[in-house]
């Protein structure tokens, strides 16, 4: 049987149906506990990316500061952009990511996150550096990933 869920602005009668959906309720949430072997712990690719471009030097967070004085050279050199590209970087993979998960064949799960965060900071950066590769980028493409790439051998003058 659908049970289906309103909002109510008066609390439910507390009758024989009330007891009975919610006995069902938690047959159901013991069920998918045991399918999944209670193990709820879930890697969102989202904090990987977050995680990822720290750890590359692609972060925001402690870029030093063009303003103040400081005569420490190193800090300069701690990440390879500014927070400003960091940032829309960032912003494209979340996109990638967003959309590649709302694809209905759900091929998407079948990768590892740090996979699905790595391929996904890698397309961000190729649309970052050409603007306009997002009308032509597609999931097909995306799963395409180095696949007949070789069109340097097409250099070669005889």
């Amino acid at each position: 049987p659908l049970i289906t869920i309103r909002e109510s602005k008066h609390p439910p009668p507390l009758d024989e149906s009330y007891w009975t959906a919610k006995e069902n309720t938690v047959s159901i949430e013991q069920q998918v506990l045991r399918m999944l072997q209670f193990d709820t712990l879930v890697c969102h690719p989202h904090r990987c990316v977050l995680v990822v471009m720290d750890t590359l030097g692609f972060g925001t967070i402690h870029f030093p500061n063009t303003t103040t004085t400081t005569t420490s050279s190193s800090n300069s050199s701690t990440f390879l952009l500014t927070p400003q590209q960091s940032e829309q970087i960032i912003q494209i993979s979340f996109q990638i990511i967003n959309e590649s998960s709302l694809d209905v064949t759900g091929a998407v799960l079948q990768f590892p996150v740090v996979t699905l965060t790595c391929a996904s900071i890698a397309l961000a950066a190729d649309l970052f550096i050409e603007p306009g590769l997002e009308k032509n980028v597609g999931m097909n493409d995306a799963t395409d990933i180095g696949e007949g790439d070789d069109d340097d051998d097409d250099d070669d003058d005889d």
